[in-house]
């Protein structure tokens, strides 16, 4: 266990984290790619990788599969500051944002390196849908739109779609994923479940907060996760965690952030008074499994000293002695996954490369050398 708020985190290299703490993977191909790291993406369904590389002032956008054999290359001029924002479940679809002027221009590929679109958008860069057909615009506040969502196709026209009958303000969207979209309503203080298919759009279920208990709905935005089965929405007073079908599973008070580590199974956190609250929490038995209350900070600054958890993590994966853990980092040259305790959530290292997991799979790819290291499970 670390303690105390200044402790250093201990530093491992990749392959002795392999070494040492995967022995049931294998390291299937390791590549360097040429160049300066500035994203990576893997899709989750096939393990198609995207990785980003600039190199003599234009961006490689290197596509390879699962096994890391690339399959295209394609260069963008003049995109110094272009990201990857969403892939497609499948890889059919792309899509790359950049801001510029104020403005996001947004590139779509498939999973063949052809261009199917661009679109300069005032706000928002858009998201696709699990299956690469759609393509979502979500507004905030001042939305062009009253519902605030537009969809385009995969030539990036605009879709009209059927929309439930809902006030023309006050309604402000929160999430979208696969094909869930919901929506604050904050006059009446309501989360708004919609289902999108095929195009359109159609109101599943509501929940009401209670009195006060929401007035903008950034509190709502503050930490969503969500998993295959369920929705969490956390905010510095409670975390909602709901099925997909908007039915409220759980409400855990005094939880700011949060993270699915299996199907069923939920950890949230929150910090207050030097304390660290962390709990395990079976969603199906809405009952607590875990708790990791303790007084080690387990989050990091960027000089690698520990600070409280304002320092948000993304993603938790459980291991049978530890857990990843994925930080919401810059696309620097610092840690990006730490590796915590099992018995007390405290962390015992950090590395520097960044991981995406699937079923059969861990892809590392490190931003300080551009190298991407594919795992697979030993068989």
């Amino acid at each position: 266990m670390i303690a105390g708020a200044q402790a250093q985190i201990p530093k491992l290299s990749l392959d002795e984290f392999i070494t040492e703490y995967l022995p049931d993977y294998r390291i299937e191909k390791e590549i360097q790619l040429d160049g300066v790291a500035r994203d990576f993406a893997v899709a989750k369904d096939t393990g198609d990788i995207v990785a980003l590389i600039e190199k003599n002032e234009k961006i490689y956008i290197h596509f390879l599969n699962s096994k890391g054999e690339k399959q295209w290359e394609y260069i963008v001029e003049d995109k110094k500051n272009l990201l990857i924002s969403s892939i497609a479940y499948n890889a059919k679809a792309i899509v790359f944002w950049q801001v510029v002027e104020g403005k996001v221009e947004n590139i779509v590929l498939d999973n063949h390196g052809d261009l199917l679109f661009t679109k300069e958008l005032r706000h928002e860069d858009l998201r696709t849908s699990p299956g690469g057909s759609y393509f979502y615009e979500m507004f905030g506040p001042h939305s062009p739109d009253p519902f605030g969502l537009l969809i385009y196709d995969r030539k990036g026209n605009k879709i009209e779609y059927d929309r439930p009958d809902f006030p023309e303000k006050g309604m402000y969207p929160v999430f979208i994923q696969d094909n869930l979209f919901v929506v604050c309503n904050v006059t009446d203080r309501k989360l708004v479940f919609n289902e999108i298919e095929a195009g359109n759009l159609k109101t599943i279920n509501e929940y009401k907060y209670e009195e006060r208990a929401i007035y903008s709905y950034n509190v709502i935005q503050q930490s969503i996760y969500f998993n295959d089965n369920y929705v969490a929405f956390g905010n510095m007073r409670e975390t909602l965690v709901f099925d997909h079908s908007g039915n409220l599973m759980g409400k855990y008070p005094r939880a700011r952030l949060a993270s699915f580590i299996n199907s069923d199974e939920l950890i949230i956190g929150n910090t207050a008074r030097q304390k660290n609250y962390i709990k395990r929490i079976n969603i199906e038995e809405n009952r607590i499994t875990k708790d990791y209350d303790y007084y080690t900070l387990s989050s990091m600054r960027r000089d690698g000293t520990l600070i409280e958890l304002r320092d948000r993590f993304s993603d938790i994966h459980e291991f049978q002695d530890f857990y990843l853990v994925r930080r919401v980092a810059p696309r620097t040259k610092e840690i990006k996954t730490l590796i915590n305790d099992k018995d007390n959530f405290s962390v015992l290292f950090g590395i520097f490369e960044i991981a995406e997991i699937t079923d059969d799979n861990i892809f590392f790819f490190s931003f300080e050398d551009a190298k991407l290291t594919i795992l697979e499970v030993k068989r």
